[in-house]
């Protein structure tokens, strides 16, 4: 458990160079995530939180776009009862 702590201690963090070359090289291979992760010593949630980050907005207009949902208007019922029906 030492050796882990140490570990984590001593690694600084990635560059937006670093971060845009390894997405450019995951995008680029035929390995699936967790295997690419492994190869290149990143955690698999670092991998997909750069990948969601660099997914363009049209994609997210996309999926938005491909959700219909269906607004009725909300009718306030009177609660006065002295009024014929």
């Amino acid at each position: 458990m030492k050796l882990q702590n140490e570990a984590w201690r001593h690694r600084k963090r990635r560059s937006r160079e670093e971060v845009k070359r390894l997405i450019d090289e995951f995008e680029a291979s035929e390995s699936d995530r967790a295997e690419f992760c492994r190869s290149q010593g990143l955690a698999l949630r670092t991998l997909q939180r750069h990948l969601r980050a660099r997914r363009p907005e049209s994609a997210v207009e996309e999926v938005e776009a491909g959700c219909e949902f269906a607004f009725k208007p909300v009718v306030a019922h009177s609660t006065n009862r002295s009024s014929p029906r």
